[in-house]
């Protein structure tokens, strides 16, 4: 499976985000650059828990890759992090990571 290391930053409610973060391992939002099209990720990797407003370092896996283009996650390449149609965070490519077999 492709995997990309990524920073993201979730938003708090004052911002539009969620009250609450995500569990990390497991959970899957959809990245989006620009006003493209929707990428769904699977969070696979995190050195530590989410907080208002922090970067965190975590390795996404490419769950639809073959069916959905991810092409635009470039490094230094900025995204939204969503749930369904609602922006709840955002982050920025740092590279692949290793890719499994």
């Amino acid at each position: 499976m492709v995997k990309k290391d990524v920073m993201i930053r979730f938003l708090g409610p004052d911002d539009g985000g969620r009250p609450h973060f995500p569990l990390l391992r497991g959970y899957r939002p959809h990245f989006r650059v620009g006003q493209g099209d929707l990428m769904g990720v699977v969070l696979a990797e995190s050195d530590r828990e989410f907080g208002d407003g922090q970067y965190q370092r975590v390795t996404v896996d490419l769950v639809y890759e073959g069916l959905v283009d991810y092409s635009a996650l470039d490094p230094e390449v900025h995204f939204n992090v969503l749930e369904g149609l609602r922006v709840v965070g955002d982050g920025y490519v740092i590279g692949s990571a290793r890719q499994e077999t």
